[in-house]
C-alpha cells in the first residue's frame, strides 16, 4: 500500500505499527518503508513522507481503516476505493 503521512514540519513522531481493518478481518503491517517501526523521525519542511506498507497478499476490497498506533495514540484513516 503507498501511502503519503502528513504532519507538523520540524516536529517528531513514530509508529509502532501499521493495521489494516477490512470488516471484520484485520491485517498486521509486516514491513513499512519511507520511516522505521518503532523509530522517531523528524517531519520535513512539507510534513509529508511518502511511505508504502506492505501487508500480506490479500484479495482486492472496497472499504478498510488502516490505524497506525503511535505513542501519542492511533490514527485511524478511512480508505475508499472507486470503481
Amino acid at each position: 500500500m503507498y501511502a503519503k503521512l502528513c504532519g507538523n514540519p520540524h516536529t517528531s513522531q513514530r509508529i509502532d505499527e501499521a493495521m489494516l481493518r477490512i470488516g471484520t478481518a484485520s491485517f498486521q503491517a509486516l514491513d513499512i518503508d519511507g520511516v522505521d517501526f518503532k523509530r522517531w523521525f523528524q517531519w520535513e519542511e512539507d510534513g509529508i513522507i511518502p511511505v508504502e506498507i506492505d501487508f500480506r497478499p490479500m484479495t482486492p476490497f472496497n472499504n478498510a481503516k488502516l490505524e497506525l498506533a503511535t505513542p501519542r495514540g492511533t490514527d485511524i484513516t478511512e480508505i475508499k476505493t472507486s470503481k
